[in-house]
């Protein structure tokens, strides 16, 4: 089974949440293996931070498969100072 890409932009904020959210509803409800590729991000907003929360625990609740390609260090630093880099499952190596 191949896994579905899903490349996050540069900068997710508020302008880019309403967008993240639809393909993330759809992503969520695919049974294939989803892998995020996160290498790009350099901003990232509260509100991306927890539709990806929500989108990994509703992946995690329907035992479909999700991982990182790559995770930024904006992203990495992010997730870990708003607490949600474990319920996101990031590696702890990140591309600099």
């Amino acid at each position: 089974m191949t896994a579905e890409v899903f490349v996050l932009p540069s900068v997710l904020g508020m302008e880019q949440a309403a967008m993240l959210k639809q393909d993330l509803l759809t992503l969520a409800a695919m049974p294939d293996p989803v892998e995020i590729d996160g290498g790009a991000v350099q901003q990232i907003g509260t509100a991306p931070l927890q539709l990806l929360v929500a989108f990994a625990r509703e992946r995690h609740a329907r035992s479909a498969p999700l991982s990182w390609r790559d995770v930024s260090e904006s992203l990495h630093n992010a997730a870990t100072t708003l607490g949600v880099a474990a319920a996101l499952a990031l590696p702890q190596k990140v591309s600099a």
